[in-house]
């Protein structure tokens, strides 16, 4: 192999290290956005919960 083909072979691997790279920040940004906001829907909805009084007792008899 001579040196321009090695240096076009290096230089293919970076840019493909640098996509993947890349992808897997992207993917970790989405994640991260997205459990944020699961987090503020699951604290929106704590309030909303059903008074302490109901859903405690079941009629068996009727």
């Amino acid at each position: 192999m001579d040196i321009a083909a090695l240096s076009i072979g290096l230089s293919q691997l970076k840019v493909q290290q640098q996509v993947g790279i890349y992808a897997l920040k992207e993917a970790m940004s989405v994640a991260t956005n997205d459990s944020s906001k699961l987090s503020e829907i699951m604290q929106s909805v704590a309030g909303n919960v059903n008074p302490e009084h109901l859903g405690n007792n079941i009629d068996i008899l009727a």
